[in-house]
């Protein structure tokens, strides 16, 4: 099938990018400054910080979120700060709710150092690559508002899956994860597609296509697991974003 017959009006959800970064970053202060003066892993923890995001979703409905960061054990001897993040709900509030769990299994003062100013915003960045997806879900006009769904693909249980936890071809193709998914692609090539300007019309519709997937650590990630319809999907996406931009 040509690219050409991929395209169709399917677009990225919108959510302002501009001000979930700068939600991440406020994150990480407010983590870094918890979790000062400890050394040892955080173990498994409550809510270490909780903040609301304003978000309107489809329809002009509110679809504000909690954000709760907590820290939970890694499983699998993961080295990363960000361990995971799901959507869902809570009996003690009346919104959605995004829980994103810190790794509880390295020492504290690693996570402490890698969020002190000045350190490159390592938790920051990754608190943002998660938000993106999230926030997505919580502004998706096809997804019901505060519906649980962190047990949905995985075993149960209060922990985020991990990806050895899951069933993955049905996780990566359920369509709200690949509207998220979608979303992160753009994400993640933004930044080129933004240099661009007209140079991509000079292409035929598929090298631009090629180009940005091939520099997106999201598609990279999730290929392997996507169906065709799946990658079709996204394909669309991300040329009716190259078209509303004037790229292609």
């Amino acid at each position: 099938m040509s690219v050409r017959s991929l395209i169709a009006e399917a677009r990225a959800i919108r959510i302002p990018l501009g001000r979930i970064k700068k939600f991440a970053a406020s994150l990480e202060k407010a983590l870094h400054r918890k979790i000062s003066n400890q050394d040892k892993p955080l173990g498994n923890t409550g809510a270490l910080v909780t903040q609301k995001f304003p978000l309107k979703g489809a329809a002009g409905k509110s679809r504000d979120p909690i954000v709760v960061l907590r820290a939970s054990p890694a499983r699998g001897g993961s080295g990363d700060y960000v361990l995971g993040a799901g959507l869902g709900k809570s009996p003690k509030v009346s919104g959605p709710v995004i829980v994103i769990d810190i790794n509880g299994s390295i020492p504290a003062s690693s996570i402490w150092n890698a969020s002190q100013p000045g350190a490159g915003g390592a938790v920051a960045s990754r608190l943002y690559n998660v938000l993106v997806h999230e926030l997505t879900h919580a502004a998706d006009p096809g997804l019901p508002l505060y519906k649980g769904r962190r047990s949905k693909y995985g075993k149960g249980g209060s922990s985020i899956p991990t990806e050895d936890e899951i069933d993955t071809k049905a996780y990566y193709n359920a369509p709200e994860e690949v509207r998220a998914f979608a979303r992160e692609v753009i994400n993640d090539v933004d930044h080129m597609i933004a240099k661009w300007g007209t140079v991509g019309k000079l292409w035929a519709p598929g090298k631009a296509l090629s180009i940005l997937l091939k520099n997106s650590a999201t598609w990279n990630r999730i290929e392997k697991y996507l169906t065709v319809k799946s990658r079709r999907k996204i394909i669309q996406i991300l040329s009716t974003e190259l078209r509303d931009r004037k790229v292609s």
